[in-house]
């Protein structure tokens, strides 16, 4: 019943700081928090030790990819054809440009919230 309680409450928290009414699903089989640009869901992972200071971390850090990670295929299109032009596999693109895009997104966000950590 608690637990049912602190995912509904973590689900307004999370609607309310993407500032839209994003869709949260709690699944027992997610490795890790994900979130989903083009439906705009947020997948939780249900982690048995799983503090409310980890849950917020992951809510947060995936809000700001709802908030600030362009939502399109122009990026990418831009992934392929660096891994094109560099003679790489794209999934290694992908892995240092998400890099990236999560460092820029947590600057973003703690700006936004300044009281996370």
């Amino acid at each position: 019943m608690i637990q049912a309680i602190s995912n509904r409450s973590d689900d307004l928290l999370a609607r309310l700081a993407a500032e839209e009414s994003i869709h949260v699903q709690h699944d027992p089989n997610a490795s890790t928090a994900s979130f989903d640009l083009r439906s705009r869901t947020l997948v939780m992972p249900v982690w048995e030790d799983m503090t409310r200071d980890i849950r917020h971390m992951l809510t947060f850090h995936e809000i700001a990819h709802a908030l600030y990670t362009p939502n399109g295929t122009g990026w990418m299109d831009s992934i392929d054809q660096i891994a094109k032009d560099l003679g790489i596999d794209s999934r290694l693109v992908k892995m240092y440009v998400n890099v990236v895009e999560d460092a820029r997104i947590e600057r973003k966000i703690k700006t936004a919230f300044p009281g996370l950590r």
